[in-house]
């Protein structure tokens, strides 16, 4: 009987290995790479892009000048400063005398009941007067031609958002390390699940991506823009989440676009865990028996198929092992898709555990904080429950 419900267990395992490489390479396989621009638009869109920042001295001056510095639109550059501390107020105020197209708006308190960036994102957006709204962040690279594209692709497409996933920044001979490209492309495939669906129009589907958020401004007005975001953490999903949900407009796009954006964001396995402290558990609506039931439900169908070889050749045994090359053969595909070192993908079995990990790191944090701490403010966990959007 034991050996029954071995295989039982065996069969159920294989299957599900199965079902979920289908799913993610239809995901990954969905996500198509930004378009080149064909022809110059005429006129050219008007696009407002709006970036909130905080104690963003030492980068802000080169993105502002490189916003600044798209072409075919017609461009507004809000820059909203949230109670920085250091340079940013003065380097601001030094652009604005050169460039007229650079607004600054200064944030010196915070209301209640908001998050600090999706407040600034909320003031920026008030004053925005483009077709288009595109929020990005204060350390992000964008190419001269990227807003045209998106809006380009965006129309051809006939969305009214499209976000773009960008490439990871490395300092000057710094190369990523294997285990770190391996734990990104398997935080890389959870990502892409939603993406995916969203490029399928699934319900209640999402895409956003905070390095580039590109909506047309009726409809971000419809769906209430950042004042129904106002603690969401996760503001930039939760953009594409009401997008969706505008029917019959609600349409998003995910592209890649290594080529044209390039984000700050984290460059070691460590940086990750540091990057993903205070929000990870957000994307579980801040549940704590969801987390653990999905930790040893995915936990349990990791681990099987390793298991599974110790009772080969049993044709059940062999089912639940495909776990594995299986698994090595959907990094290797996201790898390709992202144009990485594919062999890195064959230490995908030990990033799995990596990102569980952080997942869990994130809620001890947060549990033992009682919440978050972000930009100098810290919201309890109550609020930050009280203000999700599922």
């Amino acid at each position: 009987m034991p050996w029954l419900i071995l295989k039982i267990i065996f069969w159920i395992t294989g299957a599900f290995w199965m079902l979920a490489t289908a799913e993610m390479l239809r995901s990954i396989l969905s996500l198509k790479h930004l378009p080149t621009l064909q022809s110059l638009p005429q006129p050219p869109p008007t696009v407002s892009v709006v970036i909130a920042v905080r104690d963003e001295a030492l980068r802000i001056e080169k993105t502002v000048r490189q916003v600044l510095a798209q072409q075919a639109v017609d461009l507004q550059l809000i820059v909203v400063n949230d109670r920085s501390r250091d340079a940013t107020p003065q380097i601001l105020t030094q652009l604005t005398s050169e460039f007229s197209q650079l607004k600054i708006l200064t944030i010196d308190h915070l209301p209640e009941n908001w998050l600090g960036k999706c407040h600034a994102m909320h003031v920026g957006a008030h004053y925005s007067t483009g077709e288009w709204l595109l929020f990005t962040d204060g350390d992000i690279w964008l190419a001269p031609d990227v807003a045209a594209r998106a809006i380009a692709a965006a129309q051809s497409m006939g969305v009214d958002h499209v976000t773009l996933a960008p490439r990871q920044h490395m300092a000057d001979n710094q190369k990523p390390g294997a285990l770190y490209q391996s734990v990104m492309l398997m935080f890389g495939m959870v990502m892409n699940v939603h993406l995916g669906r969203a490029n399928r129009d699934c319900p209640n589907s999402m895409a956003g991506i905070g390095a580039f958020n590109l909506i047309r401004s009726d409809l971000y007005k419809k769906i209430g823009g950042h004042e129904a975001l106002r603690l969401e953490i996760a503001d930039d999903m939760n953009l594409g989440l009401l997008v969706r949900r505008a029917n019959p407009m609600g349409k998003s796009r995910a592209l890649l676009a290594q080529d044209a954006v390039e984000c700050d964001w984290a460059a070691t396995v460590g940086g990750i865990k540091r990057a993903l402290e205070k929000n990870m558990w957000s994307g579980l609506n801040f549940n704590l028996p969801l987390a653990i039931v999905l930790t040893i439900l995915l936990g349990s169908l990791w681990l099987l198929p390793i298991a599974a070889l110790f009772f080969l050749p049993a044709p059940s045994a062999i089912f639940a092992a495909l776990g594995l090359p299986l698994l090595i053969l959907i990094t290797s595909v996201q790898a390709a898709k992202n144009r990485w070192r594919l062999w890195p993908a064959i230490l995908a079995p030990i990033a799995g555990p990596i990102i569980a990990g952080v997942l869990w790191n994130s809620i001890f944090t947060t549990l033992r904080q009682g919440g978050i701490r972000w930009r100098d403010t810290f919201y309890p966990l109550s609020l930050l429950r009280s203000g999700l959007v599922r």
